[in-house]
């Protein structure tokens, strides 16, 4: 989800991924009575492993945890 809450891939490569944990804990905190299923960002399978991008999707997904 982009700008708004939630994390993916893209918002993950404009460095917010401190904003986007941020988002999903509110929204967790938020939904009390509600299921949510949290999921890691993907990996970007058309950048090289080590790209900078997939860097910093290994540590938002460090963050989740």
């Amino acid at each position: 989800m982009g700008g708004g809450g939630g994390g993916g891939s893209n918002d993950v490569a404009k460095n917010s991924s401190m904003l986007s944990v941020e988002h999903i804990r509110d929204i967790v905190i938020s939904a009390s009575h509600t299921n949510v299923i949290q999921l890691n960002a993907p990996h970007r399978y058309d950048l090289i492993n080590e790209s900078c991008i997939n860097n910093e999707v290994k540590v938002f997904n460090n963050k989740l945890r």
